[in-house]
């Protein structure tokens, strides 16, 4: 095993979050105490793109296994959590079918990737518009999800 790197199996249960590729639960695979100093705690705010190209915004900080080949981007400018939410939406857009087994993503193929995000007046990312739009989309969601609870408990009887 390399320095540094995590291996989930190898690592006692804990709460920091351990990413790898993967689909589900944003890439986290485990929960753990780090073990071996030498591995990177990443901070927060960041995404992650795993070789399937699969990206997922972290708000939190994280470990990462280097074996799994999971990609961190930090933003170079102030970016919030719905900046950060829509660019993932637009890595996943732009990655559609690119990347398998046979064709990973390696962070020379991130650099590469052309991502498309809406623009201003001055041609600068419009990050009010990517806030305006995600803010709507969670809060329909919470509405949605909040209604489809409240028929559910008006329609269970009491134990």
């Amino acid at each position: 095993m390399p320095s540094g790197d995590i291996q989930a199996d190898k690592c006692e249960d804990g709460e920091a979050p351990l990413l790898s590729a993967g689909f589900n639960n944003n890439g986290i695979c485990k929960f753990i105490k780090c073990y071996d100093e030498r591995a990177r705690l990443y901070s927060s705010n960041v995404i992650s793109v795993d070789m399937f190209g699969k990206a997922f915004f972290h708000g939190y900080g994280f470990y990462a296994v280097s074996h799994g080949r999971v990609n961190i981007l930090t933003p170079r400018s102030v970016m919030n959590k719905y900046h950060m939410q829509f660019v993932v939406t637009a890595i996943g857009y732009s990655v559609m079918g690119k990347f398998s087994y046979n064709q990973m993503c390696s962070s020379k193929r991130v650099k590469g990737l052309i991502v498309q995000l809406p623009i201003d007046d001055s041609g600068e990312p419009d990050y009010a518009f990517m806030e305006r739009y995600i803010r709507y989309h969670e809060q329909r969601l919470i509405h949605e999800y909040t209604e489809r609870i409240m028929r559910k408990l008006r329609t269970t009887p009491p134990p």
